[in-house]
Parts: structure tokens; sequence; C-alpha cells
């Protein structure tokens, strides 16, 4: 899927690639985030327009649409059971909205600054909630309870957020450039180093099938860079876009990364084939957002038209 400056949501279905791609039309302005449900039935987009909505992707029935009170709806994210669907807006509250047809606000929060990126995960037998966002500001929930934990990273705005699969360190990074790693027990930052020159803007953890972990970031450069997360040593780097590489998903159990790029395109990687890459995805967008269906049918990507 794909979201226009017009309001417009693409989707792309993977099994039938030569197929015209379904249209959504979410209000008139720019598409801010795309997300799939964790049963990959249900899309829900963010919009300019102080929006979110939801929709089946089956039938492209609009479900629910949800007005924020502050400015322009973002980050969309799905807990991991698919109960509720987490987003924030720039005045820098966070909804927690029930996921069911007319779906009402279970509670919202408002983090001490506003939220720039959101993670989920379970960890302990509980959810946890993962905010960055201004000032290395990191904050940690657990919606269920509500308590919380505040971590500082950097004195840069964080943009992205990612957490290891042991569920013990996470990776952010931003504005900057760095990125840094979190112990998330302690809340101490055990390392940092440079990543790319005009910011961080996406993180994601790979486990390679010796059952290493290696760290996959983009940012304001055209290639993607792999990191050794415990030390920040640079191991490799993938080279195929034009532009910023804005967004980065892998594939559930698999070795497929895909990116969405400034320059239009989504690229997928094949990790374990020496960084084999085709273009799968060609629009005349920035791309600026990317989800990827659990189900791996459907591949959503999000921007502006830049024409």
């Amino acid at each position: 899927a794909a979201g226009r400056e017009s309001g417009t949501i693409h989707i792309w279905n993977l099994q039938n690639t030569d197929a015209e791609p379904i249209r959504l039309q979410h209000g008139s302005q720019r598409i801010t985030g795309i997300a799939f449900s964790p049963d990959s039935r249900r899309l829900a987009t963010t919009s300019l327009d102080n929006s979110a909505r939801l929709w089946q992707i089956d039938t492209q029935k609009l479900e629910a649409v949800l007005i924020t009170s502050g400015n322009d709806a973002l980050s969309p994210i799905f807990t991991k059971d698919g109960s509720q669907l987490l987003l924030s807006d720039e005045a820098g509250n966070v909804y927690f909205w029930r996921v069911q047809p007319g779906g009402d606000v279970a509670h919202y929060l408002t983090p001490t600054n506003p939220t720039r990126s959101l993670v989920s995960f379970r960890s302990n037998d509980s959810e946890k909630v993962v905010f960055v966002g201004n000032a290395g500001r990191i904050e940690m929930w657990n919606p269920q309870t509500g308590a919380g934990q505040l971590f500082q990273a950097g004195e840069a705005r964080l943009d992205a957020v990612a957490v290891n699969q042991e569920r013990s360190h996470l990776a952010v990074g931003g504005f900057g450039g760095a990125i840094h790693i979190v112990d998330i027990t302690t809340g101490q930052v055990v390392s940092t180093w440079q990543a790319h020159l005009n910011g961080v803007r996406a993180l994601e953890f790979w486990s390679r099938n010796n059952g290493d972990e290696v760290l996959i970031s983009s940012g304001g450069e055209a290639v993607i860079r792999l990191w050794d997360w415990r030390n920040g040593e640079a191991l490799d780097q993938l080279a195929g876009h034009s532009n910023d590489v804005n967004a980065l998903v892998l594939a559930a159990d698999s070795d497929v990364l895909y990116s969405a790029s400034s320059d239009g395109t989504v690229r997928s990687w094949d990790l374990q084939s020496n960084y084999k890459s085709q273009i799968v995805m060609r629009t005349p967008a920035w791309l600026l957002a990317l989800a990827l269906s659990r189900d791996k049918r459907y591949l959503a990507a999000g921007g502006f038209d830049n024409r």
C-alpha cells in the first residue's frame, strides 16, 4: 500500500503483482502511517487530517474512525495480540484504541514529550510499549497497569526504535545520526556510535541462522547498514536506492528485508543470498513508511507525491 498527498492508499497483493492495486481513500491529506494487524485482516492508516482509520482489507470496508485531539495522527502500531491499536499525535498524546467496529479509545496518556516512534513487545508475560521522541527521551509503559519508566539516550530527537529478540536491549536512533543501545533492565546506554550522516530513520534486528543478531539501519542516505549491535562494528552495507532510505521491515520468520526510499521504490533484499535485491514496487511518491502483512500477502508503503 502506498499513501499519496491526496490521502489515497494503494494496496498491492504480492501473490499477484500484475494486478491493479486496491485503492482506499483516507481524506485528502498526506498519509503519515500504515500498519497491518497481526492477523493480516485489517489495515490502520493515519493522516495529517487528525484521524486514524481502520479498514478491512478483503472487503475494503471502513470499520472505524478515531479523531485525535492534537494535530496530525502518527505512528500506528498494533499490540501483539491485535486487541488494541496504538498511535500518537503531534500534541504528544498516545492513544490505545480497541480494535473492533466502532471501537472507542480505551484510554490515552501524554508522555513527557511528543512521540516520534513506537514499538510494542511482550516481556515476562506482559505487554510493553516504548515511545521515543524529542531530546533523547525514551519512555516504556505497561498499557495494562499504566506503569512507566523513563530512559535517556543522548540529547538529539529520536525517530526510530527496535527491540532485540531476547527483549533485553533497545536500539534507538534519530536526528543526530547516532545509534544508542539501551539495556532495558537498567535503562543505561551501553553503546553508542555514529551511523548515518543525516539522521537514523529506521532500525530492525535480524536473527541469522546461527542465532546471532544483527542490527540493520537506514536514514538520510541511499544505503542500508548492518552492524554488530553489541559493539557498533560495521558489518556490511546494502546499495541500490538512489535517495534516502526512510523505512525498513523484515518479513516474519524469513531473511527477506524490504526498504522504502525517497526515490519512489520499495526494494527487497535476500539477506542470506549475498543481499540479492530487486525492485518490488515503483511509485511517483517519496516513500516514508512501510509495512508488510504477517501472512506476507500485502506490502504497504506510504509517503507523499513528489510530482
